[in-house]
């Protein structure tokens, strides 16, 4: 018991200290059972020579003391789950020091300014700097496959049976009869699609139409009540839905939470005027939510919403935006940053102009050339507190937090949610060295 107790929660032995138990109690459940059923109906199984037998078995010092240690051993490695949660939720857990290391060694984000570019260290080319190349004959397939099906985006009978977009995200929810608030939610394999056919054709210029071909119904079905509708469950229409919001929560481009709908819309976005040089969703108007019947439900654009998004960020306890509500997840605040980067080369592409400095035209309530601020202090409250100290996964897989407090953090991780928080951290890490130590 003494070795349960002690068992770091990692441990093989921690865990066949939880299985053990429990098989052992099911096998004895099962024997008395047998038992039970011996005396009773006077069917004797093979191991009892009769039902009285069976009862005498049942009450021996064997049976007893078997059921004992059983249930022993099952309350030191409950005691020890109990310890473990107790002494991990509700408290940050740094990163090694290595990773803490290679995080402060490096020069904080200073902003993609001309002049932030001029003044930053001259080194090898990035990663995704590579020599322009044309699709190769594995990604032309994906391609075509990811074309055959955004065709069908708009097409009714793609979103039922067996489509390609009848995922109803409903999970747990289903009970309830609420769609879209899973991981099979439509959002994110549409926002997915836009990524991959982005990553093939950046390197490709000569593919431009093609690339807006395959975004356009992307960020259109984004736009969608379709894939937006589910907002309703958690912030329903009326006052004082949410501290950060009131009665704007349930508008799609008034909700300070919901970064799981507006992170991937404003990446999407971002990722279409960086590589069509189409400022379509920039402009003011240039994002426009639709109802079913295609009604305008709300109206915003790519400068506006990611104003949004950092304020949601600055008036955070943790420095994130929350998915649902309170509720904080590394891997979906990569997709804010990333687009907050691309934001940042827009406007130092063009020489630091924002909509704000066009005669005419409104922009930005704040004049900002970069969000520096909101990245850096993401990643330093990450790296410093959402380590998993439950060895199942590097990142917490989510940690409570809202306007006023922060509070519970699992004190697990998840190779999935690994594998999504670090492929999309690289680009945005202050040093492409502290993803790669984690």
């Amino acid at each position: 018991l003494h070795a349960i107790r002690a068992a770091p929660a990692s441990s093989l032995a921690f865990l066949v200290s939880m299985l053990l138990p429990l098989v052992l109690l099911g096998v004895l459940l099962a024997t008395v059972v047998g038992a039970l059923a011996a005396a009773i109906l006077g069917e004797v199984p093979a191991f009892l020579s009769s039902g009285e037998a069976g009862l005498q078995w049942l009450f021996s010092d064997t049976c007893i003391g078997v059921f004992g240690a059983v249930a022993a051993m099952w309350a030191a490695a409950v005691q020890r789950v109990v310890m473990v949660v107790k002494s991990n939720i509700g408290r940050g857990h740094a990163f090694p020091p290595d990773v803490l290391h290679a995080f402060e060694a490096a020069t904080p984000w200073i902003g993609n300014t001309a002049a932030a570019r001029e003044q930053a260290p001259k080194t090898g080319a990035a990663w995704w700097q590579g020599d322009l190349a044309d699709i190769s004959e594995e990604e032309g397939e994906v391609l075509q496959y990811i074309e055959s099906i955004v065709a069908e985006l708009e097409d009714d009978a793609a979103h039922e049976g067996d489509g390609p977009w009848a995922m109803k995200g409903q999970g747990a929810a289903a009970a309830l009869g609420v769609e879209q608030l899973s991981f099979t939610s439509n959002r994110y394999h549409i926002a997915f699609c836009g990524y991959a056919a982005a990553g093939v054709l950046m390197r490709c210029p000569a593919h431009t139409a093609r690339l807006k071909g395959i975004l356009q119904p992307i960020i259109k079905a984004m736009l969608s009540e379709r894939v937006w509708g589910y907002m309703s469950s958690y912030w329903p229409a009326k006052e004082g839905s949410s501290a950060s919001g009131g009665e704007q929560m349930h508008r799609p481009f008034g909700c300070t939470e919901n970064v799981m709908w507006t992170g991937h819309l404003l990446m999407l976005a971002t990722l279409y005027e960086a590589l069509t040089a189409d400022d379509c969703y920039r402009r003011p108007g240039g994002l426009v939510a639709r109802t079913a019947d295609g009604t305008p439900a709300d109206v915003s654009d790519v400068e506006a919403l990611a104003e949004l998004c950092a304020r949601a960020m600055r008036n955070n306890a943790v420095g994130g935006m929350c998915c649902e509500p309170g509720l904080v997840f590394f891997q979906c605040q990569n997709h804010v940053h990333l687009a907050f980067r691309l934001l940042e080369g827009l406007w130092s592409r063009q020489c630091g102009l924002q909509r704000v400095d066009a005669p005419g035209e409104s922009g930005l309530t704040e004049r900002r050339r970069c969000f520096m601020a909101e990245t850096d202090r993401w990643e330093t409250f990450a790296l410093h507190n959402l380590a998993a100290p439950l060895k199942s996964g590097a990142f917490k897989v989510v940690i409570v937090a809202n306007d006023s407090a922060a509070g519970a953090q699992v004190p697990f991780g998840h190779p999935g949610g690994d594998g999504w928080c670090l492929t999309w951290y690289f680009p945005w890490a202050r040093s492409e060295d502290v993803p790669r130590r984690i």
